[in-house]
């Protein structure tokens, strides 16, 4: 049985890498457990944006990157977490290389 990875990514205004991000995330293989996007008070309408795109969007209410983090990691269900920032690449074998 593998690992099920849970992808946690801190948001805060990052409409522009949005569309990139969420294909990136669908060419990974394996896929992930879960992709949990973690926003706090993005201005450009990142939550609404990522949502439509099929990404779920949790609110932190602390700012910065470990609050986000640690809020993400608080709510994902996974076995192993990999944090991705939404202007990363990342391999499509990511989910693999964690699981090994």
């Amino acid at each position: 049985m593998s690992l099920r990875i849970s992808i946690i990514a801190p948001m805060v205004d990052e409409a522009a890498e949005l569309q990139r991000f969420a294909r990136m995330i669908a060419r990974l293989t394996p896929a992930p457990h879960e992709t949990i996007l973690v926003d706090s008070g993005s201005a450009d309408d990142s939550a609404a944006l990522a949502r439509s795109l099929g990404l779920r969007v949790i609110a932190s209410e602390r700012r910065g990157r470990a609050a986000q983090i640690n809020t993400g990691v608080a709510a994902a269900s996974g076995e192993a977490i990999l944090v991705i920032h939404l202007d990363t690449e990342v391999p499509e074998d990511a989910c693999a290389v964690v699981a090994a």
